[in-house]
């Protein structure tokens, strides 16, 4: 069986005009969603390397995703291990999948420099 991993996440509901209430993510759950997007790439990298599905389209056919999203998240297993190591440990509270380059450089010393670490 496989192991699970629970998340806590707190949301933060921000008052808007006439009463409505909307969500507003926190530092936590953003950084929780780049922590999931990350346990994604490397489970879907190892789905391709076992030979479970024989390419990226295959494996984003069978998840009902968009192909470039599936191939942009799997760009993050590209990422230098000190770089996935400060984004699990939080010390990267500006970056966010949305702020997070399209391309990265494959050399990890440029992405050291293009995303620096706190």
């Amino acid at each position: 069986m496989a192991d699970t991993l629970t998340l806590t996440i707190p949301i933060i509901l921000t008052r808007m005009r006439h009463g409505r209430q909307a969500l507003c993510p926190s530092t936590t759950e953003q950084c929780a969603s780049l922590v999931v997007a990350l346990a994604r790439a490397y489970t879907w990298q190892q789905m391709l390397m076992v030979g479970e599905y024989a390419s990226v389209h295959q494996l984003a056919a069978s998840l009902g995703c968009d192909m470039s999203y599936v191939a942009r998240t799997m760009n993050l297993a590209l990422l230098a291990p000190d770089i996935v190591e400060a984004i699990i440990e939080g010390r990267m509270p500006g970056l966010t999948l949305k702020s997070m380059p399209k391309t990265l450089p494959l050399a990890w010393s440029e992405q050291r420099a293009l995303l620096v670490i706190i």
